[in-house]
């Protein structure tokens, strides 16, 4: 078990190349308390927001109005 918890909503967007296993990210939502969105993008590598800086501008500004 953990020690601690984030509080806040969080957004996680990883790259789905094999620089970074998408499993990394396995099981963090246990570890927020006020919701998790993890999102996968396809295609991208380890800099998604320079990759694809649209894709991710899109999926925060969707986060953030949500």
């Amino acid at each position: 078990m953990h020690a601690w918890r984030l509080t806040v909503p969080s957004l996680y967007l990883h790259g789905a190349d094999n620089c970074m296993s998408v499993e990394l990210s396995d099981g963090m939502d246990d570890l927020f308390t006020n919701g998790f969105e993890r999102i996968v993008i396809p295609g991208v590598g380890h800099f998604p927001h320079v990759e694809q800086p649209k894709t991710v501008a899109d999926h925060i500004l969707g986060f953030l109005n949500s």
